[in-house]
């Protein structure tokens, strides 16, 4: 039974409405949305008949993936043909021919979103017959063969556009056969811009997406067994390399966690931890009160003790005396032995690196951090560790620290609710009050107060490209709704917002110019800002941050840009558009 989302009937006839003068018959996108997907599911059915039943699941996900983009595809369609009218409709006089323009270069993005859309039934009809696999041992020789093919295409369509703005014609254009040239002539006539071109510029734009990812696929499957540089995209990479440092500890390892939840992740990793404290290295575990009523037992720290590994239970939760979200640890921090340390917004559990799925693909970033920069996390946590005890900064500070060579500096922070300092918005609106190229940033919260919002519109006034990805499919319903109360006033000073469609988008990561960028557990949201115990890193010049801005990239091309429409930003959910307004009362105790 093909499942469907939703189509913003509203939407589509506005669409029509703006641009034709006959009338909408109801109904009719949600029955031509219908009738894609229903072939979509029959090309789908076809092929698993074909192969064998263990790729079934493939198939029904890519399905049902290509019923959902395209769901998401034609809404945003309708809503761009809905903003400016056509000429015949509007007439002549008065005519907005800045709005036109900008209209047609959303519809060729729209358009080049809607073609790699397509290509999914061209993945459903070869799973299971072939494809460039990763196991195979010719893989990446095919693929920097068909990167070749790309590139040369892209080189072709970009000469032949430039033949022709020169010649204003095709004749004689190098390369081009007779047919070909027919096959552009007839395509250019059809067009219905001003002044077309033999290859309009979604092709270029979607040809050269299809060049990035298989370039991407090539450098993952020749470092897919090594580790590169201190970035990690997300929780998969970092637990991997997490697992191979921790069997490397001599001394000690510190583990604080926001959450620590039993499976997969936390299985394997208490297994080293466990198997480290009999050999001697001192273990230390502590997570915050709050994973005691969903994750983890009250006495859960008993058990650790039995396994040799010291645990603390950072303010318990004790229902009807004590507040249950005020004040709690959402710091993410692990040390080894001094000398190496992770943090950023994976916490130990399985949604983290995948496992399972609980709102869609889980988006992440940590990164690993070597030599003297990992001090002051060793610092953060014996600070958090020593509060019911006596502090041992002297044990494990007094030896110097290790250094590593280097490009740029490093320098991890914490914030503490109770000091007054608000050390985490401060480092934010730095970076935006400073970049003068970019800022692009990942958070899965955007709950503003008024500074950080004027900071985040200020720097897009005065020209800085300032780029949210926030996530598509919430984990919280309340928060999502309060995010989207900032999207207008923040896309109306040029603030670009995109919404990760996979699923739900955990990092917080801020890059600025090239040169900038700080990864942490801090979010956008009151709770991070004022309430919580966090901590992050602030980068200058290191090697990472082109990876940091490779993978911000990387992460857009999979994302709907949001437009400063109603439609767009709410998508037809007036439940939720009216509980963002009511929410926005109480916003900072959320």
């Amino acid at each position: 039974m093909p499942k469907y989302y939703e189509i913003s009937e509203v939407a589509a006839k506005r669409a029509k409405d703006m641009n034709s003068f006959s009338d909408y018959k109801p109904g009719s996108a949600t029955s031509a949305y219908r009738q894609m997907v229903d072939e979509a599911y029959a090309i789908a059915e076809r092929q698993k008949a074909r192969v064998d039943p263990m790729y079934h699941d493939k198939i029904d996900a890519l399905v049902d993936r290509y019923a959902k983009k395209l769901a998401a595809n034609l809404n945003e369609s309708h809503v761009i043909d809905g903003r400016v009218p056509s000429i015949l409709i509007a007439g002549g006089g008065n005519f907005p021919v800045r709005k036109k323009e900008k209209q047609n270069a959303a519809r060729d993005r729209n358009m080049g979103e809607y073609m790699e859309i397509e290509k999914l039934l061209d993945k459903i009809r070869s799973v299971g017959t072939g494809g460039i696999s990763a196991d195979d041992d010719l893989a990446v020789e095919k693929l920097e063969k068909k990167l070749t093919g790309l590139e040369k295409l892209q080189a072709t369509m970009k000469s032949v556009n430039a033949y022709y703005r020169k010649h204003k014609t095709l004749e004689g254009c190098p390369g081009l056969s007779d047919e070909d040239i027919g096959r552009l002539q007839s395509s250019m006539a059809n067009d219905w811009r001003k002044d077309p071109v033999p290859y309009p510029s979604f092709l270029l734009t979607n040809n050269n997406a299809n060049i990035r990812r298989v370039r991407q696929r090539i450098d993952d499957l020749k470092n897919r067994s090594e580790f590169v540089g201190w970035t990690f995209p997300g929780g998969e990479a970092k637990f991997e390399e997490l697992l191979r440092q921790l069997e490397k500890a001599e001394e000690y390892i510190f583990l604080e966690y926001f959450i620590i939840d039993e499976g997969l992740m936390w299985g394997k990793i208490l297994e080293v931890l466990a198997r480290k404290a009999a050999e001697g290295v001192d273990v230390r575990v502590m997570y915050d009160g709050t994973c005691e009523f969903a994750t983890l037992p009250r006495d859960y720290p008993s058990r650790l003790e039995k396994l040799g590994i010291q645990c603390q239970v950072f303010s318990p939760v004790q229902p009807f005396v004590s507040t249950h979200y005020n004040y709690r640890d959402h710091r993410k921090i692990l040390v080894i032995d001094g000398k190496v340390g992770f943090t950023g917004g994976v916490n130990l559990a399985d949604e983290y690196i995948n496992h399972i799925e609980k709102y869609g693909r889980w988006k992440d970033a940590a990164v690993m951090l070597e030599g003297e920069a990992v001090r002051p996390l060793t610092i953060l946590f014996l600070e958090m560790w020593s509060i019911l005890r006596e502090p041992e900064f002297e044990k494990f500070l007094s030896v110097p620290p290790h250094s590593v060579p280097a490009k740029g500096f490093a320098a991890p922070y914490g914030d503490c609710p109770l000091d007054g300092e608000r050390v985490g918005e401060m480092v934010y609106i730095d970076l935006l009050n400073r970049a003068k190229r970019y800022i692009h940033i990942m958070t899965p919260y955007l709950i503003l107060d008024g500074e950080l919002e004027t900071a985040l519109k200020f720097a897009a006034e005065r020209g800085v490209d300032v780029h949210l990805i926030l996530p598509h499919v919430p984990d919280k319903k309340f928060a999502y709704a309060l995010a989207k109360t900032h999207y207008k006033s923040l896309l109306d000073s040029g603030v670009k917002i995109s919404e990760w469609l996979p699923g739900f988008v955990h990092a917080k990561v801020f890059v600025v110019d090239d040169s900038e960028a700080v990864v942490g557990t801090i979010n956008l949201d009151y709770r991070s800002l004022y309430h919580h115990f966090e901590n992050a890193v602030w980068m200058k010049d290191t090697a990472c941050i082109p990876a940091i801005e490779k993978d911000f990239q990387k992460t857009l091309e999979f994302c709907r840009d949001v437009e400063p429409t109603r439609e767009s930003i709410w998508e037809g959910n007036m439940l939720l558009h009216l509980a963002g307004i009511l929410l926005k009362v109480i916003a900072p105790l959320l």
